[in-house]
């Protein structure tokens, strides 16, 4: 048992990764997301800003000896503030937007050697989204009772909530690129994308809320040998 914990630990993590081999890459990034409604929005015509982290797992199935598939799964949380609003007795509301979603990514990878420790790599593809979470919190201080807030909060995914023609999406699908800078095993990288199926359209208008997004990531990569590690068990 000691031997098999042993050699999987070298298989994984002590095997850096070779440009001509199927590979594993975790990564986190920091993930900046933006809500633009289109013109027939009438509520509002604000960009919202939501900012937070992605966590994402991938594996990399060598199609040449440098085009890679990539696909995986991540899970991001996100949160960020509307621009404050005023209602009809003069209380300021402050929105605050909140989402969690599962990301299934795949793409197409293409790497660069640029010697034996540096390699360039750059990507495209498209992803399915699944919102887990996606709620509104809107709070109002009362000019009549000082120091009385009143506030509420609204589930976006909630047909009973909001409505067949205004519920959000909770599938959607997106598209991204990016570049990323190997270093040995260690991954730098920038991304960027929007969705192709936005996270809000009103039934019967032309109104929607699109979205897009840019991920600064560091990452690592590493090969697993398989073969080995089943032998070893």
């Amino acid at each position: 048992m000691r031997k098999t914990i042993l050699t999987f630990i070298v298989a994984a993590m002590g095997t850096c990764m070779s440009h001509s081999e199927d590979y594993e890459h975790v990564s986190a990034s920091y993930e900046c997301s933006f809500l633009k409604p289109t013109k027939e929005f009438k509520s509002t015509d604000d960009v919202i800003q939501l900012h937070g982290g992605y966590l994402n797992y991938a594996h990399g199935f060598q199609l040449r000896e440098r085009t890679f598939l990539e696909t995986g799964i991540g899970i991001s949380a996100l949160t960020g503030n509307a621009e404050p609003m005023m209602d009809t007795d003069g209380n300021a509301l402050n929105q605050k937007i909140t989402n969690c979603y599962l990301k299934l990514p795949v793409n197409l990878v293409y790497r660069l050697p640029l010697d034996d420790k540096l390699s360039l790599s750059l990507f495209a593809g498209i992803a399915g989204k699944c919102n887990l979470y996606y709620k509104s919190k809107v709070s109002a201080g009362n000019s009549a009772l000082p120091g009385l807030d009143v506030s509420y909060t609204s589930d976006l995914l909630s047909v009973s909530e909001m409505g067949e023609n205004n519920v959000w999406h909770r599938w959607q699908v997106a598209w991204q690129i990016g570049a990323g800078l190997n270093i040995k095993s260690v991954y730098i990288g920038i991304s960027g994308g929007s969705d192709i199926i936005p996270p809000y359209s009103h039934r019967g208008t032309k109104a929607r809320m699109n979205s897009a997004s840019i991920n600064v990531t560091v990452g690592y990569t590493f090969h697993i040998n398989y073969k080995k590690l089943f032998e070893d068990f």
